[in-house]
């Protein structure tokens, strides 16, 4: 009994031949899901990536910007003292 009906009026060799159309159609999908959420993985390390090299450049640029302040109120500390307006200088102030 090769074409035998289901309870839905159906074959059962249609009931088999829907079954291999609807898993392929799923290998199908399942295979460019997998493809997709590969493509993923990469631009998230991709990402992850260009985060570190930015906060690299930003650690690099406060030191920077902090050594240069440093700097600069090193200069300026020796500045005043030396400065003619400097009122805590007494040689200065007399002349």
């Amino acid at each position: 009994m090769t074409n035998s009906k289901t309870s839905g009026g159906f074959t059962v060799e249609q009931a088999e031949a829907d079954v291999r159309v609807a898993q392929a159609e799923f290998d199908k999908q399942s295979e460019i899901t997998k493809l997709l959420l590969e493509g993923i993985q990469t631009a998230h390390n991709n990402q992850l990536k260009c985060l570190r090299d930015f906060v690299e450049a930003q650690m690099s640029f406060y030191a920077q910007a902090h050594q240069l302040m440093a700097d600069l109120q090193r200069e300026l500390s020796g500045s005043l003292t030396d400065s003619p307006l400097y009122f805590g200088n007494s040689s200065r102030h007399e002349e």
